[in-house]
């Protein structure tokens, strides 16, 4: 059995990521069935450079939304009219073979290729529109091809609902127009014989349809042969479907101009299949780039929804920063950072205190690229794996029939087995490593494991969550593991699901357990008893692991009292600059208002007023004045 998830999505292995539930989510982005189930799938074969093309065609649908205001409700173009795409590509094959397809089909293919011509017309300037297969050279050629020969004929009598208007269609009218007549008639004579030869018989209600032939509905007891024919009856057979001698003739003509239009129906669409067969090609590129929008325009829309960020790949480090678990509301963002020469990871710390959540959010972040979406993060650099190995602690992908030891055991050793072909751009995560034998053997063989790794996979990391005393400690000493632990506060016994990059945590299991015996009104003395069972050299460990968790924890709280303060002297800064500015506006309209109205006053002197020496003295006076108010005033 292969663990990669990539290659190999066994029900367990997704279920260990919560991954059904994100799938869900996710295929509501969607509008056609065949993306729903692609979506859900890992992209086979991917590379950094296939991802990083396939997240600059998003992006050019990103734009494209922002600047073309009709496409705000871009999923539109491809939900009116809905478009029954599951059977697409059947229905090509069937046009391969020289199958007739009749009218709902060829409606199908007529409204996938209204679709294409629209979404042709709006995304004609993306560059993997322009991209298309050779054979789109000629598409206007195409385009009119398709359009006189089958679409604008089509569309005269064929709604986008599939109704057909026989009226419509010069071969059909002639042939519908009689048979409507037809049944005029025969319902005039049908009502005729109700009011006449049937009007003292059990009749049930009016005239109806039984077999697309017009009838009566008597009761048996009320039958005489004389008055027509039998066609059928009721289940209980104590009604029967009568069609009067009177309307048979009528009824045997109007069955034949049914036949004929059918017959007419069917050479209609013979030709327009034929036709189709002929470009079956284009229009498989057709529903091919139809599907491609959907699909580029679903993960755009859900990444967006999901506060995702677009990803940079690089083979040796990994910066995620504002990193959350897709799954959980309002949760708490962390930074994970792993230099060059970090080979591995090791988390720990109390339980419950969020070391699974915080690995499967790293696996999430790795695993993203690979479904073609952004990444769970507010911004990212990491590497792109191509091999993911997730191995949880729930016992969920444990072999069985084996001991949970011996099932971890041979996980473990299978992984290494399939990879050591091409160890390499590998990510292995395991939640909880050897947690079901001693401490001490476990650490050891941990510590073996990481080893082995280090040596033999290349541009790879390992990352585990422990409990393990040794384990933590040796972690801690080497250069090549980054060692962290999730923060708790000691007062409250509560996490904080902060990631602490400052060595090992305690496990405070005796903590815990005592905080929870006071919440249910347990016997206390069962944690006292642990600690006074507990060494001297542990005890001393766990103490000096939880004061410096604790001093780290009181840091980052001043931190983000310092942060908040700064935001708000920005905030303050800002709001006087904004003031600053009114005032300036206020004092410069005052002064344009004061120059008006001493330059009217001037203009008026001017026009009244010869160049008299009185009248030359008055406007230096006011010039004077205007001088004096803006010098005053700057």
């Amino acid at each position: 059995m292969s663990y990669n998830i990539f290659t190999t999505p066994k029900d367990s292995l997704l279920a260990s990521l919560d991954l059904e539930s994100f799938f869900q989510r996710l295929k509501e982005e969607f509008l056609f069935d065949i993306n729903k189930s692609q979506s859900c799938a890992f992209i086979p074969h991917l590379t950094a450079a296939a991802v990083n093309e396939l997240y600059d065609e998003m992006q050019e649908i990103a734009t494209l939304r922002q600047n073309t205001p009709s496409l705000s409700s871009f999923a539109s173009l491809l939900s009116s009219p809905s478009l029954n795409d599951g059977e697409i590509p059947s229905l090509l094959d069937d046009l391969a073979r020289g199958r007739i397809l009749d009218t709902q089909e060829l409606n199908n293919l007529a409204k996938m290729q209204e679709m294409t011509f629209i979404l042709l017309e709006e995304l004609r300037d993306l560059s993997w529109v322009k991209a298309l297969p050779p054979r789109h050279e000629n598409f206007a050629r195409e385009k009119k091809d398709i359009q006189g020969k089958f679409l604008s004929s089509f569309r005269l009598f064929v709604t986008p609902k599939g109704e057909i208007q026989y009226q419509q269609h010069p071969l059909l009218r002639p042939l519908y127009e009689k048979k409507i007549n037809l049944e005029e008639e025969i319902k005039q004579k049908l009502s005729a014989l109700l009011r006449t030869t049937f009007s003292s018989m059990n009749v049930n209600g009016n005239y109806d349809l039984f077999g697309d032939i017009y009838v009566i509905a008597i009761k048996s007891d009320s039958y005489n042969n004389k008055l027509g024919s039998i066609l059928g009856h009721s289940d209980s057979g104590k009604t029967l479907y009568l069609q009067p001698h009177a309307i048979q003739d009528l009824s045997q003509r109007r069955l034949h101009l049914a036949r004929d239009i059918e017959e007419n129906i069917f050479k209609i669409m013979k030709g327009y299949s034929e036709f189709l067969s002929s470009k079956k090609n284009l229009l498989r590129d057709f529903f091919e780039m139809i599907l491609k929008t959907d699909l580029l325009h679903g993960r755009l829309m859900f990444s967006q929804k999901m506060n995702f960020s677009r990803p940079s790949f690089h083979q040796d480090i990994t910066q995620l920063e504002g990193l959350f678990h897709p799954l959980i509301e309002n949760c708490t963002t962390n930074d994970f950072h792993l230099e060059a020469h970090h080979k591995s990871f090791v988390l720990s710390g109390p339980n419950t205190g969020g070391k699974t959540v915080f690995l499967k959010t790293i696996a999430f972040a790795h695993l993203l690229p690979h479904l073609g979406l952004f990444v769970n993060a507010s911004k990212s650099i990491l590497p792109f794996y191509e091999e993911l190995y997730f191995i949880s602690s729930d016992g969920q992908n444990l072999m069985e029939s084996l001991s949970s030891f011996s099932g971890e055991v041979t996980t473990y050793l299978t992984i290494l087995e399939e990879t050591k072909k091409d160890p390499s751009n590998i990510l292995l995560i395991i939640d909880e490593i050897f947690h079901s034998t001693s401490s001490n053997e476990a650490s050891a063989l941990a510590l073996s494991l990481m080893e082995y790794f280090h040596k033999h996979y290349k541009h790879s990391h390992l990352m585990l969550s422990t409990h393990h005393e040794l384990l933590k400690v040796q972690s801690n000493l080497e250069k090549e593991i980054l060692s962290a632990h999730v923060g708790h506060h000691r007062e409250t016994q509560l996490p904080t699901y902060k990631i602490l990059y400052d060595g090992p945590g305690a496990s405070m299991a005796i903590s815990i357990f005592r905080h929870i015996s006071k919440k249910l009104s347990a016997p206390h003395h069962l944690a006292d008893r642990a600690q006074e069972l507990l060494s001297p050299h542990h005890e001393l460990l766990e103490q000096t692991l939880l004061e410096v968790s604790q001093e780290k924890i009181k840091l980052l709280e001043l931190e983000e009292k310092i942060r908040q303060k700064e935001r708000q002297l920005d905030l303050r800064a800002r709001e006087f600059e904004g003031q600053k500015k009114i005032q300036k506006e206020q004092v410069t309209a005052t002064l344009l208002k004061e120059f008006e109205h001493y330059r009217k006053k001037v203009e008026k002197i001017l026009s009244e007023q010869n160049s008299s020496k009185k009248d030359l003295k008055e406007i230096r006076e006011i010039k004077r004045q205007v001088d004096s108010q803006f010098t005053h005033k700057e």
